[in-house]
């Protein structure tokens, strides 16, 4: 596997980190936010 294949990987895992941070956010602003969500 060459460095390209591992820079793809990063940012793809760089990009669903990013996303499941967002989701938390949204959930924190909810009155009752989901905790089993967030320790997920």
């Amino acid at each position: 596997m060459g460095k390209s294949h591992f820079k793809k990987a990063i940012l793809s895992l760089q990009t669903r980190i990013n996303e499941h941070q967002e989701k938390i956010r949204l959930e924190l602003k909810k009155d009752y936010p989901d905790q089993g969500l967030m320790k997920h």
